[in-house]
């Protein structure tokens, strides 16, 4: 059975912990004080291999070298056999792995996320340009319905001044025929009145 703790800790404890937040953690590195935490991790470790216990302590840090990954150092008071050397060589190695893993499963959510936030971010730009586009097609129709009425009205426009012409024409051309026609009519009737007047004085003679 594998116990991270064998025990809940005592309510100081507790009360312990939750103060050494993230807050906490930085002003400890602003201060550059780590080096001391660490010593009295070790210190620790002598203390419970005083007591009767053999405790092993892991401490993970990231890799200076290299992202993503992570390099482990132990501190214990374990005989230092060839045997324990290759089994805690291992269990470093087994740690390290599963500090990388963790951290990169962490770190999965927030590149979604910012992933998921570029994307909307993309249909939002095309849509914009989608509706600037559609916009821009409507205002193309619109003029082009403007010029085709102006266009329309023109000829129109044209069309019944020139109607109008040839009206006007046909009207003086029937009016000067209808003249002509008279005058026609006119000198006739007069021709034919000074020949009954000729044969009148014919007579006469």
């Amino acid at each position: 059975m594998f116990v991270l703790q064998a025990c809940p800790p005592k309510k100081k404890i507790q009360e312990k912990v939750v103060s050494l937040d993230s807050q906490w953690g930085e002003s400890v590195l602003k201060s550059r004080n780590a080096g001391r935490i660490i010593d009295s991790a070790r210190i620790a470790v002598s203390k419970l291999e005083a007591v009767g216990y053999k405790p092993i302590l892991f401490i993970g840090k990231p890799d200076k070298r290299a992202s993503n990954k992570w390099v482990a150092d132990i501190i214990t008071h374990l005989h230092p056999t060839p045997v324990t050397k290759t089994l805690l060589d291992k269990m470093r190695r087994a740690y390290e792995f599963i500090l990388t893993k963790s951290t990169s499963l962490a770190q999965q959510p927030e590149s979604q996320a910012a992933e998921g936030r570029a994307a909307a971010e993309g249909r939002a730009a095309a849509e914009d340009q989608a509706s600037d586009k559609v916009a821009a097609e409507d205002q193309g129709a619109e003029g082009q319905m403007v010029a085709e009425d102006q266009a329309a009205a023109e000829g129109q426009i044209v069309v019944e001044d020139q109607a109008a012409a040839e009206g006007q024409i046909v009207v003086e051309d029937q009016a000067a025929a209808e003249g002509q026609m008279v005058a026609e009519d006119q000198a006739a009737a007069e021709g034919q009145k000074v020949a009954r007047v000729k044969r009148r004085q014919r007579i006469k003679w």
